[in-house]
């Protein structure tokens, strides 16, 4: 037992670091080509709010499909995700409503941050979902 407690603390700690790197980096990526391509006033602030927001729920999927250990820096990130997010990312989306005519990285970003409660939503009933499942067996 000690052996896969000491794998899956492994794995966690390989997604945790991870995913966070790969996602900087995506987001790098694209506040680069968003100079490049000359896009008039990039949303920086806000993709990269979108990209912890979404990033976080992808930590609770791994963790769970991968039946990985629950941490305390899960207990966070689900008290951040519910009680400060939930409300104040799609609020920040319909603020920049607005900029949806200006590229599409502004309307793509607005739409994922006024989406957000309803992934939130989703995430929480496909885990329950799986969770009955796993009870019947």
């Amino acid at each position: 037992m000690g052996s896969a407690y000491a794998h899956a603390s492994g794995v966690a700690t390989a997604l945790f670091f991870g995913l966070p790197v790969v996602g900087l980096g995506w987001f790098l990526w694209l506040r680069a080509r968003m100079r490049q391509l000359g896009v008039p006033a990039p949303p920086v602030l806000p993709l990269f709010l979108a990209f912890v927001s979404y990033g976080t729920l992808l930590e609770f999927v791994v963790t769970f499909l991968g039946q990985l250990p629950w941490s305390g820096m899960h207990e966070l990130g689900a008290l951040g995700s519910v009680v400060l997010l939930s409300w104040a990312l799609p609020f920040y989306g319909f603020t920049l409503r607005d900029a949806d005519a200006t590229s599409g990285y502004h309307r793509l970003t607005s739409r994922l941050l006024r989406w957000y409660p309803a992934a939130l939503v989703l995430l929480a009933l496909g885990f329950v979902v799986l969770m009955a499942w796993s009870f019947n067996d």
